[in-house]
């Protein structure tokens, strides 16, 4: 029987077997022990293997990958192309989490020119082309959503409000490469038709 058992090289299997033993030779030391020591010996069987399964399941959680060995998988490709696998999804949040950080900064400072003070310096169209030329697709169509509205309710009667939109609406054209956006180029002209002199 213990030729078909073979080398141990699972992580779970390990601590199964570690556990076991502990177990198995503290119930048998118990004997052996000073009455007054087995109050504290038996607290500590008691609690050791709560203890060694609430470690198990916070590395399981926190860090799942270190319980798998090479050899349970059938051949080694299979554990490269997991590796692999991971070193690329890693690779993808990396690039979501800068273009949402590009998205943040876009919207943001669309913000600030939909709803400066008069006081506020003036942004270089500059510098919010190259902001959204940045941005997702799906962040520049909600800009020009709120650059289309703040335009299409203040056209009549609050010009100076209204104009704010010419560089966003500027800067939107500008990152349409692909010329696939003509609402960009409508809303401009309206802008600058209604646009006070």
């Amino acid at each position: 029987m213990l030729e078909k058992i073979g080398p141990v090289s699972n992580p779970l299997t390990i601590i199964a077997i570690f556990a076991g033993i502990a177990e198995v030779s503290g119930t048998l030391i118990l004997p052996f022990i000073s009455v007054s020591s087995q109050e504290t010996y038996i607290w500590f069987l008691m609690f050791f293997p709560t203890l060694l399964l609430i470690c198990f399941f916070f590395v399981l959680y926190t860090k799942h990958v270190v319980y798998y060995a090479p050899s349970d998988f059938r051949d080694d490709e299979a554990f490269e192309k997991l590796a692999k696998d991971l070193k690329e999804v890693d690779e993808h949040v990396k690039k979501l989490d800068e273009q949402i950080k590009s998205d943040l900064e876009a919207i943001t400072l669309v913000k600030r020119i939909l709803y400066q003070l008069p006081e506020d310096r003036p942004i270089n169209q500059t510098e919010i082309d190259k902001k959204i030329c940045k941005a997702s697709e799906e962040a520049r169509a909600q800009i020009y959503f709120e650059a289309a509205d703040i335009r299409f309710q203040n056209w009549r009667n609050y010009k100076p409000v209204m104009e704010r939109t010419i560089p966003i609406f500027r800067a939107l054209i500008a990152s349409d490469t692909e010329n696939k956006n003509h609402r960009n180029h409508g809303n401009l002209g309206f802008a600058l038709k209604d646009e006070s002199f």
